[in-house]
């Protein structure tokens, strides 16, 4: 069998039974906004040894019943993405039945399990893998919570780690890592739910910090070791790849719609021109602007009647800015300390995601994790349609995902009653048969 490592993830390496879409459809739902890209495989078309993908489709349209990565209108979420959907069709000159979508909620869980079964005839043979993955799938979870991923980090035979392929070994005791990212039932639900309304299916789900990784780490950053920070509206998610395999995912509740929020509130100015200054005046390092250089900015309130407005210096947009940042950074930080210390000064740091577009920000994550960063966007399918921004990171990663059977997301019994048509994912036997 083959373990979920980084370049089977993002296709970069495929499997002889990787089964080519000829058409893809990938839908981002955020706080801010609902991305759809579709795409066409010109190796499915062409035949050519290497597949291409080719974006033929993209609508975007803000969210509304969104908030920090949940549904929380059913009406305003479905006539949002109903839009966005529609828009990429006509782009496209298709109709799409069916699309991958991500899980941008704040409520994602991760967890190693370490699961073991007795070797027969003291070789390991396929029977024994499929006894331990199957015993590694049955594990149970709490009433609320859904599996979404369920990957193969590694085996051990008798307590030796870090064994790829154990099958002809000897031995007494198999064992099987895996990782598994749990979130809340109900959200599940409601996001299957609303798609639904909006007249289409989803095939696969990924969690959004999964699927910025694989649309802008390169396989090296993931074989030595990074964290993906995507900085979205509603919430940040990020990730951890360790020699290539994904190790920790995660989700903090705070995003650049917060930051709006404070611009907004401490300015007195509308949300609609504290978004505008974030864009504009947004960055986290003060001494960029000069301090006598003064903007004007609309009053809130009986101000936007009279259209009154206020001269502020530009640095001021910055600090407000930055404690908020500096907040999420440490928050991620706190979180990754806590499995341990060393992992933010050993591993690179990769910023992607809307917010990732402020200026200094990746001086200001220098300063709190303490390693080396940069800003990513996703990569280039060097297509006519320009996706050259953070902001369609996941939308991106989706799309390769999309493109990649061979892909190990496992749903869990409680899952499958959400998506009665069983497409959501591949069953254990399905993957069993192809991984062998």
């Amino acid at each position: 069998m083959h373990l979920m490592s980084f370049n089977r993830m993002s296709g970069q390496i495929r499997d002889k039974n990787y089964n080519h879409k000829a058409i893809s459809a990938a839908l981002d739902i955020g706080t801010d906004k609902v991305v759809c890209i579709i795409a066409k495989n010109r190796n499915f078309y062409e035949s050519e040894k290497n597949s291409t993908i080719e974006i033929i489709g993209i609508g975007h349209n803000q969210s509304n019943g969104v908030k920090t990565g949940n549904i929380v209108d059913l009406n305003a979420a479905e006539d949002s993405i109903r839009i966005a959907i529609e828009a990429a069709e006509g782009m496209a000159g298709v109709t799409i039945d069916e699309l991958i979508v991500n899980v941008s909620s704040n409520n994602i869980e991760s967890a190693v399990y370490e699961v073991g079964v007795p070797i027969h005839n003291s070789q390991v043979n396929n029977n024994d893998i499929q006894r331990a993955l199957h015993a590694s799938y049955s594990q149970e979870l709490d009433d609320d919570k859904s599996k979404i991923h369920t990957i193969p980090l590694g085996f051990s035979i008798d307590g030796i780690q870090g064994i790829l392929d154990p099958i002809g070994m000897y031995g007494q005791r198999l064992n099987i890592n895996m990782h598994i990212i749990t979130t809340d039932t109900g959200p599940l639900r409601n996001l299957n739910l609303v798609v639904e309304r909006a007249h289409a299916k989803i095939s696969k789900m990924v969690v959004s910090p999964l699927a910025s990784a694989v649309a802008t780490l390169s396989l090296d950053e993931a074989n030595l070791g990074t964290i993906c920070i995507d900085m979205g509206a509603g919430c940040t998610s990020f990730c951890l790849f360790i020699d290539g395999m994904l190790k920790y995912a995660d989700a903090i509740p705070i995003g650049g719609h917060d930051v709006t929020l404070d611009i907004a509130k401490q300015l007195s100015t509308p949300i609609i021109d504290a978004e505008k200054l974030k864009v504009l005046y947004g960055g986290v390092l003060s001494h960029v602007y000069e301090t006598g250089d003064l903007i004007n900015i609309p009053l809130v309130g009986d101000g936007e009647k009279q259209n009154l407005t206020q001269k502020v210096p530009k640095p001021i947009v910055a600090d407000i800015v930055r404690p908020r940042v500096i907040e999420i950074f440490e928050l991620i930080k706190e979180r990754l300390d806590n499995i341990s210390k060393s992992l933010c000064k050993d591993n690179r740091i990769i910023l992607t995601g809307g917010m990732s577009q402020l200026t200094g920000v990746d001086e200001l994550a220098t300063q709190v994790f303490g390693g080396p960063v940069r800003r990513a966007v996703p990569r280039n399918f060097n297509n006519d349609i320009n996706i050259n921004s953070p902001i369609f990171s996941t939308a991106v990663g989706l799309l390769i995902f999309a493109q990649n059977d061979n892909i190990v997301i496992k749903k869990s019994p409680k899952v499958k009653k959400i998506f009665k048509s069983g497409g959501y994912l591949s069953d254990i036997s399905k993957w069993l048969r192809d991984s062998f």
